[in-house]
């Protein structure tokens, strides 16, 4: 599965097969070392020196990433490393992915010198970009040239104007071509004392419509792997998406990108900005519609057509309706930020003696809370839930130790349509 998915050497050590992998880890060239125990367990580990980064200072901000360990050799070098245990091949790859995702995350931010370049440009992802291009050339041809230089000045135009960064994205724009032009004696700084110009490469360049391809297909591959890892980070994202449905989406937003003239980082990333928000809608909406609650298809049994259940206000005037769990019923916050029905340790313990909750949790799952909060609550079945005239057999609630009690869309979505009539105070409910 790894050989399929990255660029991968190989060397037996003492029995035991080592895959080398780099490139992995952005705005680095450390590789990551990987091996597999007979259980086909994966153990993968990275060492970083003092010439990457300060080893104590990173060391000391490790707590926060949560799936490795940390240790400073003898060496004095910085070894991270981790175990990732597999249960198929698509769940062991994407925890691989999530781990090389979360660690770069951290190194970046722990690597010497970093600045605001790093954020707004990939100077390490530009330099790859180019020696790529460049292979095969002649070398003498390559040994005139100078990546790095050319594309730390780069990264310096995006940071005195982080607009460029997406005019850039096609190199045959006016202001990608004024950015390398002002660029050009980094890139290749005995050019001018051989007679070569900016003017004479660029014009074959522009005639060279592969290489230009090949250009752009790079940064292209570079903001969509940027942008999947931008997935793979949020915590706040409930939906459980797949590796390709992040990668379509992202290779929609690179698109819209491209197609909005003159947009500025600032539009870019304003959550409230027109932009913003009709890029999300043209790009995110199917991976939205993926939501997967945990009684998923069920039917309400003994109701149709339309149905009407009172509601009562609390006092912050938030909405409240009437849940039954076998003969016990209790009013459980309407919330449609929440996710599942979830009931308190006290009523679950009630409902078990009852009889009406299996003793033991079939599950344990995590929740992010309006507040940002991780918690965890077990998942139990109940033989019957009812809302109103409906009936739902062998229904799943989430079980949280402390704190209130949610009615949310894992209910609400199992029904043809719902709304509140506040002047009737009334949750309708349509059953088709």
């Amino acid at each position: 599965m790894l050989y399929e998915s990255f660029d991968v050497s190989a060397e037996n050590l003492d029995g035991v097969w080592w895959l080398e992998m780099p490139g992995l880890i952005e705005g680095t060239d450390l590789p990551i070392y990987a091996s597999m125990d007979e259980e086909n367990d994966l153990f993968i580990g990275v060492l970083i020196g003092q010439n990457d980064l300060d080893v104590q200072a990173a060391y000391a901000q490790t707590e926060s990433i949560n799936r490795w360990s940390a240790g400073v050799t003898e060496d004095g070098e910085l070894m991270l490393q981790t175990w990732i245990f597999k249960t198929s091949e698509e769940d062991i790859l994407l925890e691989f992915i999530l781990s090389v995702a979360e660690l770069s995350d951290f190194l970046q931010n722990a690597i010497k010198d970093s600045s605001s370049e790093g954020f707004l440009f990939d100077v390490a992802g530009c330099v790859n970009g180019i020696e790529r291009s460049l292979d095969g050339s002649p070398i003498d041809y390559q040994s005139m040239l100078n990546p790095q230089s050319y594309c730390a000045c780069l990264a310096e135009l995006v940071v005195d104007d982080p607009d460029l960064l997406f005019a850039m994205m096609d190199i045959t724009s006016p202001e990608s071509i004024e950015a390398m032009r002002a660029c050009w004696s980094d890139f290749c700084p005995r050019c001018a004392s051989i007679g070569v110009s900016f003017e004479q490469a660029m014009l074959g360049l522009q005639g060279d419509s592969d290489a230009v391809g090949e250009i752009n297909s790079i940064g292209r591959n570079k903001f969509i792997s940027g942008c999947v890892k931008g997935f793979l980070l949020e915590e706040r994202i409930d939906v459980e998406f797949t590796l390709s449905q992040m990668e379509t989406s992202c290779e929609c937003l690179y698109d819209r990108v491209l197609r909005q003239d003159g947009m500025t980082m600032e539009e870019y990333l304003d959550p409230n900005g027109v932009i913003y928000n009709e890029m999300l809608d043209e790009c995110m909406p199917d991976l939205y519609e993926l939501q997967v609650y945990l009684n998923e298809g069920a039917r309400p049994r003994g109701c149709t057509g339309s149905i009407r259940l009172p509601v009562l206000r609390d006092m912050s005037g938030t909405w409240k309706v009437k849940v039954n769990l076998g003969v016990s019923e209790k009013y459980l916050m309407l919330d449609t930020g929440a996710s599942e029905l979830v009931i308190n340790q006290d009523w679950a313990d009630e409902l078990k003696a009852q009889g009406i909750l299996s003793n033991a949790p079939i599950d344990h799952v995590s929740f992010i809370m309006a507040d940002d909060r991780e918690v965890f609550a077990d998942i139990y079945v109940a033989s019957r839930m009812s809302f109103g005239a409906c009936d739902f057999y062998d229904f799943q609630v989430a079980v949280l130790p402390e704190g209130g009690m949610l009615c949310g869309m894992g209910v609400l979505s199992l029904f043809s349509s719902w709304q509140i009539d506040e002047g009737n105070r009334e949750l309708v409910l349509r059953v088709d």
